[in-house]
């Protein structure tokens, strides 16, 4: 989803509503903040427990894949609600 698609649809809702997202094993959380916008790797995890993307900072880091590698695989600027 892109941020000008969030916006249009948010636009169209009560804005007293409260915003929650899923919890880590139910239930759910409410939001507490966005982050900044920082890059993404696309499709980087395989397995269905994870979410596919990953933070590029991570995969350099901790996978240690250039950033010609994680480039290939394809990249994008996003940012997180949590």
């Amino acid at each position: 989803m892109k941020v000008h698609e969030l916006i249009s649809f948010l636009y169209t809702l009560d804005p007293e509503l409260e915003v929650v997202v899923n919890g880590y094993e139910g239930g759910y959380s409410s939001v507490r903040g966005v982050s900044e916008p920082r890059e993404f790797v696309q499709d980087f995890h395989e397995p269905w427990y994870y979410g596919p993307h990953e933070d590029l900072t991570y995969v350099l880091d901790m996978e240690h894949l250039t950033k010609e590698e994680a480039e290939r695989k394809g990249t994008f600027k996003g940012v997180t609600i949590y």
